[in-house]
């Protein structure tokens, strides 16, 4: 049963939360195999992307100075494709100690696929982020292939959840294959949301999020996994698998060790449970196993109704200061901010808001976010606008 995050300040929500219920009628879950700063007052144009690597200062028409600090780039987009009405992406970037290498990708108008025929290929799409930790070079080569793995095999589309998995493991092994021989030690998250026409596929693997917003922000859902040590499952897993747990210690004034931060998982010490890449967490000959941290996603499958708003897609330091609830309602508040503009910059000004929380908090570390717009989203600003 899919539980929602109510908006208190809303009185007319079923309190029973029924509504709630049918708007994912036919959601399914595909289980691993394994075991256990404001902008100028600009009309963004409809081509796929709009950059914006040096505004300053300015003041929207709605009258808030524009806060986009000099070195920020966003990307922008108002071109339909399919159900998707546009979409807004953007990076925090962290201090230099904390900084990981983070990408993201976002294709509308995904080509067809050799497997079926052109005439009755859907409008479709592709995003993705890719969170790296330990180099740049897996987020990278995720960037840059992941999507063709999977369009490439021969499952793809009929049996997606199939070919999703198999994809995933697939580009892991020429990962490490290609790590092996040049020493590359580096790993990455991902998290991949595909659209065939109106049927959403969301496949995960590490701990970023991806949100939900329906009913214009009345109904708020996670529909991801986080794969770390310290959850049940995965935790269990690793263990059965022959993996162990580990935490850094502080020495208290008296000299009594006190354990501190996260749990890690070893081999390879690291934060998350599943992951791209990490050689040395894999590779048995320097003391990996293959089974403790692994790349098999988590794949969940829906279709978008006229319920939805948007997507909002987030790594794990995006996510470390604020709630699924907390995100949505500051899109929500940055879109009635803005009555009366063009989509573009509602999606502009959204997008601008998370950055600015980020910075408000001090988040040191690198985050991405994405917003991806369904008709109801649209509908809101045209309201405005009429």
């Amino acid at each position: 049963m899919l539980k929602f995050e109510s908006n208190l300040e809303n009185k007319n929500l079923d309190p029973k939360g029924k509504t709630s219920l049918a708007l994912f009628p036919r959601i399914e879950r595909s289980y691993s195999p394994s075991p256990i700063n404001r902008s100028p007052n600009i009309r963004v144009s409809s081509s796929q992307k709009m950059l914006f690597p040096s505004i300053k200062n300015s003041r929207c028409s709605s009258g808030r100075n524009s806060r986009l600090s000099k070195g920020d780039t966003m990307r922008i987009s108002t071109s339909r494709c399919g159900i998707i009405y546009g979409y807004a992406a953007d990076s925090h970037s962290g201090l230099a100690h904390y900084r990981k290498s983070d990408c993201m990708n976002t294709i509308t108008n995904l080509p067809c696929p050799k497997t079926i025929s052109e005439s009755i290929w859907p409008k479709s799409s592709f995003f993705a982020i890719y969170d790296g930790h330990g180099g740049k070079a897996c987020a990278n080569f995720l960037k840059e292939q992941l999507h063709n793995f999977i369009l490439q095999d021969q499952d793809f589309p009929y049996k997606a959840k199939k070919a999703i998995i198999n994809s995933f493991k697939r580009a892991d092994d020429k990962f490490l294959t290609e790590s092996e021989e040049n020493g590359e030690m580096s790993g990455s998250c991902a998290l991949v949301v595909m659209f065939i026409g109106n049927k959403c596929i969301i496949a995960n693997t590490g701990d970023s999020r991806c949100v939900i917003s329906c009913m214009k922000g009345t109904k708020v859902k996670m529909v991801t996994s986080i794969h770390k040590p310290s959850e049940n499952e995965e935790h269990a897993r690793i263990i059965n698998n022959g993996g162990t747990l580990s935490h850094d210690y502080i020495l208290t004034k008296t000299g009594e060790a006190v354990m501190h931060g996260p749990a890690r998982v070893n081999p390879g010490k690291l934060l998350v449970s599943r992951a791209f890449g990490d050689l040395d967490a894999k590779c048995p000959r320097i003391g990996g196993n293959p089974k403790v941290v692994i790349v098999e996603p988590d794949i969940k499958s829906f279709k978008i109704t006229q319920d939805f708003d948007f997507l909002l897609l987030g790594t794990d330091s995006f996510f470390e200061f604020i709630s699924n609830r907390e995100a949505v309602d500051l899109i929500w508040a940055s879109f009635n901010e803005l009555k009366g503009e063009d989509f573009g910059v509602q999606l502009n000004g959204a997008m601008e808001d998370l950055m600015n929380d980020l910075n408000r908090r001090r988040q040191k570390k690198n985050a991405n976010c994405m917003i991806i717009a369904f008709k109801n989203l649209r509908e809101n600003c045209d309201e405005v606008d009429n």
